[in-house]
């Protein structure tokens, strides 16, 4: 639907009082499946994290004691800032025929705003500005200089602060160190693998280190890139699986796009609704194998080729809820405004901080999936 007139262009003798609204996304899709963190304050909030133990096997009789220290770690989350302020002129009323174009109008488009940049921050993602990029107007992983180049990495402004699902993580006791999520899969005997092609029949996967499920992952035959799959979903339990993930709380999560609800919903198996697979319900899919699946247009694409032969696939991660944290260092503030220097303008703006984090590498993981998109 083409939006591009003014309030002035819109000054008519009548009409009818109805708004049209413009398509969009107006809810959050991945807060729920998240731990909220009200009150945060600071440059940076810091999340304590302890590790584990394991027991030693006796030598002797009369074995002296020999005690060691239990290991600790910090994680730590950044706050992002956000602003955006209307504007529209009291003289508007009187030529607009009772058109509602007013304040509350304002705050709907600006609360609706505020809503969907919730998933970009929580999944660690940004829309790719640099028109001279493949992927100009495609979500990709936020870096410090994605959105603004003089960003400065770790400042509030500008986009300087990364975090989320998806993007590099601050860890270390002063909290400048960078966590990557590996975007390759890691095999056994052969560590990270550099690009996709290299992974072969012949590798095998390690279910306990793996950040990746490959986009041309099959568990027998000729490795062929595909989207969504059962096998991709199955594997990827059993890695959750076999790193102890789903023991305790939490939800199982996964986000995909449209695109993997579509190919899902074609599945021969997935058809049948006894299968466990139902309908699309308000933006979430019916839980599948125990997954939670939420559509989101805020998935990144990823290179995993090289420079010079790249291969985009889209991110689909999935996640243990309780893993992602979600800080609020300032609730959403709309303002009402008039400016002295003006006689006739009113403004409407909003304006909040948030970060987010994951608490761990272990229980992310990124389903590589082949879609079709157009390369600029």
């Amino acid at each position: 639907m083409k939006i591009e007139r003014t309030i002035p262009e819109m000054y008519e003798k009548t009409r009818t009082q109805q708004l049209i609204e413009e398509l969009q996304q107006k809810m959050s899709v991945l807060t729920p499946f998240a731990q909220v963190i009200h009150g945060c304050n600071g440059d940076m909030y810091q999340l304590p994290a302890i590790g584990s133990t394991e027991l030693n096997r006796r030598t002797q009789r009369m074995q002296d004691i020999v005690a060691t220290e239990l290991k600790f770690g910090l994680r730590n989350m950044r706050p992002q800032l956000f602003e955006k302020f209307l504007k529209w002129s009291t003289d508007d009323e009187k030529f607009l025929a009772s058109l509602p174009i007013n304040a509350t109008t304002m705050v709907t488009q600006l609360t609706n705003a505020a809503e969907r940049v919730k998933d970009d921050v929580l999944l660690g993602t940004c829309v790719d500005l640099d028109e001279s990029s493949d992927t100009y107007g495609e979500h990709i992983i936020q870096t410090p200089t994605s959105i603004m180049p003089d960003a400065e990495d770790g400042s509030p402004y500008k986009g300087g602060a990364t975090g989320g699902l998806l993007g590099d993580n601050y860890v270390g006791k002063g909290g400048y160190e960078k966590e990557a999520l590996p975007q390759q899969p890691y095999v056994r005997g052969e560590g990270l693998i550099t690009t996709w092609d290299e992974l072969t029949d012949d590798f095998d996967i390690d279910t306990k280190k793996t950040n990746v499920v490959p986009v041309n992952y099959t568990p027998e035959g000729t490795l062929t890139p595909s989207g969504i799959t059962i096998d991709k979903l199955l594997f990827a339990k059993t890695c959750m699986q076999a790193r102890y993930a789903l023991n305790g709380g939490g939800t199982l999560c996964m986000g995909i796009t449209s695109q993997q609800a579509f190919e899902m919903m074609r599945m021969e198996k997935l058809q049948n609704i006894d299968y466990g697979f139902q309908a699309l319900k308000t933006g979430f899919v019916s839980p599948l194998l125990g997954i939670r699946f939420l559509i989101t247009d805020s998935l990144p694409l990823v290179n995993v080729g090289t420079a010079s032969a790249k291969k985009y696939v889209r991110v689909c991660p999935m996640w243990r809820s309780e893993d992602l944290i979600y800080g609020i260092w300032e609730d959403a503030k709309f303002h009402m405004r008039q400016p002295d220097t003006s006689i006739d303008t009113l403004l409407a703006g909003v304006t909040f901080g948030m970060g987010a984090a994951r608490t761990r590498e272990e229980t992310v993981l990124s389903i590589h999936c082949e879609e079709k998109f157009s390369v600029a």
